[in-house]
């Protein structure tokens, strides 16, 4: 649910909860005033129609949303699915990412990485890395390291295989992190 949602359906419970008291007002006091107010907008002419209708519509359209909601599914998280005899394994792409980033900064050479991974279409994962490496490396030598150790790992520790491992390198540069002197 966004935001622009959450703020709909924070005035239209408020609205509902002012009503509601309203409505608990009118039984235990016997206060007609709401009703009398409803029933002159509506006999007074056109504006008064047109406000009751227009506030109607909105609270409508706000029920429909709210009923949609509950009917669509919530969105599947991206996941890899390992059938088991006892079950099924879910692992997340997110988890997968942490572990592709882990494992290709302790290469030598590699200085930072981003990484995305995606559900390949026969089946594996689809591995697209953006590096920043040290010019004191082969950057040909680095990215097949980079390459061949995403392809064995992954398959070891998540038990997917890596169709393809794509890497974009951002920068070559001794300093990637800002260090402190003292």
């Amino acid at each position: 649910m966004g935001i622009i949602d959450r703020i709909v359906l924070m005035i239209y419970t408020l609205f509902l909860a002012a009503i509601s008291g309203v409505f608990v007002a009118m039984s235990l006091l016997n206060w007609l005033d709401p009703v009398d107010w409803v029933r002159t907008s509506l006999s007074a002419g056109h504006n008064g129609r047109l406000v009751v209708g227009i506030t109607g519509a909105a609270f409508l359209l706000a029920s429909l949303r709210f009923i949609w909601y509950v009917f669509t599914p919530a969105y599947p998280r991206r996941t890899v699915v390992h059938e088991t005899d006892l079950g099924e394994i879910h692992v997340t792409l997110d988890a997968i990412e942490n572990l592709v980033k882990r494992t290709a900064k302790s290469i030598r050479g590699v200085r930072e990485v981003r990484a995305k991974v995606i559900n390949a279409d026969q089946g594996g994962i689809q591995v697209y890395l953006r590096a920043v490496v040290s010019p004191d490396v082969s950057v040909p030598q680095v990215s097949a390291e980079i390459q061949n150790t995403l392809k064995t790992y992954v398959k070891n520790v998540v038990g997917v295989a890596v169709s393809e491992v794509k890497i974009y390198v951002d920068n070559i540069t001794t300093d990637s992190r800002r260090t402190r002197i003292e």
